[in-house]
């Protein structure tokens, strides 16, 4: 079989770390597009599902908006205002037409990322 990148299963880890990851400080190392736009295509899918719970629990007798459901319709928003360092000027620009604001370019390599993100500590 030939070699076939794909998005990991959005379990209930996977989901819940990403939450955790976007509420603390911490910069991004995005080293592909396609990593990039699979890794907002998630917190897409996350926040969909979210929005839909919550418009179902809305229509029910006395029912509030989940908080969990408020909290997850921030994700897209909240990935786009996180600090990510990236290796390629196409990566770069990639990430500015998926709303992404502070985006700094490193030299190629893992080495030119390493040395970018130790150069913000």
């Amino acid at each position: 079989a030939a070699y076939q990148r794909q998005l990991p299963e959005l379990t209930p880890a996977v989901r819940q770390r990403l939450q955790d990851l976007l509420r603390s400080e911490c910069w991004w190392l995005i080293s592909s597009s396609e990593a990039l736009r699979g890794l907002m295509q998630m917190l897409h899918k996350i926040q969909e599902e979210h929005a839909e719970i919550s418009v179902a629990d809305a229509k029910m007798p006395g029912a509030a908006l989940m908080k969990e459901g408020q909290v997850a319709s921030t994700l897209v928003a909240d990935m786009q205002r996180q600090q990510i360092i990236v290796p390629h000027v196409r990566i770069a620009e990639t990430a500015r037409a998926l709303g992404f604001c502070h985006i700094q370019l490193s030299a190629a390599g893992d080495a030119g990322m390493l040395a970018a993100l130790q150069s913000n500590l």
